[in-house]
């Protein structure tokens, strides 16, 4: 769409969706970021819309931070 298609007096707003959790090398402020993921309506929960596990956002909280299971 062209922008000289608009009326002058009308304007656009675009809005970008968060795909991806901005997690840190934080293990605790990753599973809370993780956890605040969970309780999200929708698609923007863990997969697909389900919520995730605590083991699973245990694991992906170690991994954000480059810790691993030891």
């Amino acid at each position: 769409m062209a922008e000289d298609a608009l009326p002058k007096d009308h304007f656009v707003i675009i809005v970008k969706k968060e795909t991806n959790m901005p997690l840190s090398k934080n293990v605790s402020k990753n599973i809370r970021e993780l956890y605040k993921d969970n309780k999200k309506k929708g698609k923007s929960k863990g997969a697909n819309g389900k919520p995730r596990s605590r083991k699973q956002i245990i694991a992906i909280a170690l991994n954000a931070a480059g810790k691993g299971k030891k």
